[in-house]
Protein backbone atom coordinates (compact mmCIF):
# COMPACT_ATOMS: atom_id res chain seq x y z
CA UNK A 1 0.00 0.00 0.00
CA UNK A 2 1.19 3.43 -0.99
CA UNK A 3 0.05 6.92 1.34
CA UNK A 4 2.94 9.41 1.26
CA UNK A 5 2.42 11.00 4.59
CA UNK A 6 0.86 7.83 6.06
CA UNK A 7 3.13 5.17 5.90
CA UNK A 8 6.23 6.82 6.18
CA UNK A 9 8.39 3.10 6.99
CA UNK A 10 8.29 -0.48 5.24
CA UNK A 11 5.92 -2.70 7.19
CA UNK A 12 5.01 -6.07 6.61
CA UNK A 13 1.18 -6.51 7.47
CA UNK A 14 0.19 -10.55 7.54
CA UNK A 15 -3.64 -9.74 8.62
CA UNK A 16 -6.00 -10.77 6.29
CA UNK A 17 -7.07 -8.31 3.95
CA UNK A 18 -9.59 -8.31 0.16
CA UNK A 19 -11.33 -5.88 -1.70
CA UNK A 20 -14.23 -5.33 -0.05
CA UNK A 21 -11.58 -3.96 2.52
CA UNK A 22 -11.05 -0.69 -0.56
CA UNK A 23 -14.14 1.03 -0.01
CA UNK A 24 -14.08 1.75 3.42
CA UNK A 25 -10.50 2.41 3.42
CA UNK A 26 -10.95 4.79 0.69
CA UNK A 27 -13.62 6.48 2.53
CA UNK A 28 -11.79 7.10 5.70
CA UNK A 29 -8.90 8.67 4.09
CA UNK A 30 -11.29 11.17 2.21
CA UNK A 31 -13.40 11.47 5.33
CA UNK A 32 -16.52 10.98 3.44
CA UNK A 33 -19.58 9.16 4.78
CA UNK A 34 -21.56 6.46 3.27
CA UNK A 35 -24.89 7.77 1.01
CA UNK A 36 -26.88 4.70 2.66
CA UNK A 37 -25.63 4.22 6.19
CA UNK A 38 -27.77 1.58 6.51
CA UNK A 39 -25.97 -1.01 3.69
CA UNK A 40 -23.81 -3.29 5.58
CA UNK A 41 -19.81 -3.03 5.11
CA UNK A 42 -18.31 -6.34 4.76
CA UNK A 43 -14.56 -4.71 5.05
CA UNK A 44 -12.92 -2.97 7.42
CA UNK A 45 -10.64 -0.13 7.34
CA UNK A 46 -7.39 -1.40 7.09
CA UNK A 47 -5.27 2.33 7.95
CA UNK A 48 -6.49 0.71 11.47
CA UNK A 49 -4.09 -2.33 10.39
CA UNK A 50 -1.23 -0.18 9.22
CA UNK A 51 -1.53 2.04 12.23
CA UNK A 52 -0.91 -1.69 14.36
CA UNK A 53 0.48 -3.91 11.96
CA UNK A 54 0.68 -6.94 14.73
CA UNK A 55 -3.30 -5.95 15.77
CA UNK A 56 -6.01 -8.65 14.80
CA UNK A 57 -8.94 -7.81 11.69
CA UNK A 58 -11.41 -7.79 14.25
CA UNK A 59 -14.27 -9.19 11.41
CA UNK A 60 -14.66 -11.92 9.52
CA UNK A 61 -13.59 -12.09 5.86
CA UNK A 62 -17.09 -12.92 4.11
CA UNK A 63 -16.05 -15.20 0.47
CA UNK A 64 -18.89 -16.08 -2.20
CA UNK A 65 -17.96 -17.47 -5.49
CA UNK A 66 -19.56 -19.67 -7.84
CA UNK A 67 -21.78 -21.60 -5.59
CA UNK A 68 -18.86 -22.00 -2.99
CA UNK A 69 -19.22 -19.99 0.20
CA UNK A 70 -17.23 -19.18 3.29
CA UNK A 71 -15.98 -16.74 6.00
CA UNK A 72 -11.83 -15.90 7.06
CA UNK A 73 -11.12 -15.31 10.64
CA UNK A 74 -7.75 -14.42 11.21
CA UNK A 75 -6.48 -18.03 10.41
CA UNK A 76 -9.64 -20.12 10.22
CA UNK A 77 -11.47 -20.71 7.22
CA UNK A 78 -14.63 -22.62 6.59
CA UNK A 79 -16.11 -22.96 2.84
CA UNK A 80 -19.19 -25.11 1.99
CA UNK A 81 -19.62 -26.88 -1.49
CA UNK A 82 -16.08 -27.29 -1.77
CA UNK A 83 -14.43 -28.53 -5.20
CA UNK A 84 -11.80 -30.64 -5.70
CA UNK A 85 -8.71 -29.33 -4.76
CA UNK A 86 -5.88 -28.78 -7.01
CA UNK A 87 -4.32 -32.44 -6.13
CA UNK A 88 -7.46 -34.71 -6.45
CA UNK A 89 -5.62 -37.08 -4.80
CA UNK A 90 -4.66 -35.90 -1.87
CA UNK A 91 -7.54 -35.50 1.37
CA UNK A 92 -9.77 -34.48 2.00
CA UNK A 93 -10.48 -33.87 -1.89
CA UNK A 94 -9.97 -37.61 -2.59
CA UNK A 95 -13.25 -38.63 -1.51
CA UNK A 96 -15.95 -39.90 -3.81
CA UNK A 97 -18.41 -37.55 -1.61
CA UNK A 98 -17.16 -34.27 -0.45
CA UNK A 99 -19.05 -33.39 2.52
CA UNK A 100 -20.90 -29.82 3.09
CA UNK A 101 -18.40 -28.38 5.15
CA UNK A 102 -14.68 -27.69 5.94
CA UNK A 103 -12.46 -26.12 8.17
CA UNK A 104 -9.09 -25.13 7.56
CA UNK A 105 -5.85 -23.27 9.74
CA UNK A 106 -5.00 -21.18 6.42
CA UNK A 107 -1.85 -20.74 8.35
CA UNK A 108 -0.32 -23.75 9.32
CA UNK A 109 -2.08 -25.62 6.35
CA UNK A 110 -2.38 -23.24 3.63
CA UNK A 111 -3.18 -26.33 0.94
CA UNK A 112 -6.02 -26.76 2.68
CA UNK A 113 -5.86 -30.31 3.27
CA UNK A 114 -6.63 -31.01 7.06
CA UNK A 115 -10.02 -30.63 8.37
CA UNK A 116 -10.31 -29.26 11.96
CA UNK A 117 -14.07 -29.76 12.14
CA UNK A 118 -13.52 -32.21 15.10
CA UNK A 119 -10.44 -32.03 16.30
CA UNK A 120 -11.61 -27.93 17.66
CA UNK A 121 -15.50 -28.29 17.87
CA UNK A 122 -15.94 -24.66 20.36
CA UNK A 123 -13.75 -23.15 16.71
CA UNK A 124 -16.24 -25.05 14.57
CA UNK A 125 -19.12 -24.19 16.20
CA UNK A 126 -17.85 -20.30 16.08
CA UNK A 127 -17.09 -20.22 12.72
CA UNK A 128 -19.88 -21.67 11.73
CA UNK A 129 -21.99 -19.07 13.36
CA UNK A 130 -20.06 -16.94 11.61
CA UNK A 131 -20.50 -18.84 7.93
CA UNK A 132 -24.26 -18.49 8.79
CA UNK A 133 -23.98 -14.58 9.97
CA UNK A 134 -22.29 -13.83 6.80
CA UNK A 135 -24.80 -15.85 4.37
CA UNK A 136 -27.50 -13.92 6.24
CA UNK A 137 -25.60 -10.66 5.26
CA UNK A 138 -24.97 -11.63 1.73
CA UNK A 139 -28.55 -12.62 1.44
CA UNK A 140 -29.89 -9.62 2.86
CA UNK A 141 -27.36 -7.23 0.56
CA UNK A 142 -29.12 -8.85 -2.43
CA UNK A 143 -32.28 -8.65 -1.20
CA UNK A 144 -32.56 -4.77 0.23
CA UNK A 145 -29.41 -3.18 -1.50
CA UNK A 146 -28.99 -4.24 -4.95
CA UNK A 147 -32.52 -5.69 -5.10
CA UNK A 148 -31.65 -9.17 -7.52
Amino acid sequence: MYAPGLITRHINVTTPAFTGDFLPTIMALLGVKSDNPTWIMDGVNLLDIIKNPNGVRGKPIPLSWGGQNGVIDENLKIINTPSWGQCDSQAPYNETTLESYYMFDVVKDYHELHDLKTEQPEEWTRMKQLYDDAMRSIHFSQVNETQC
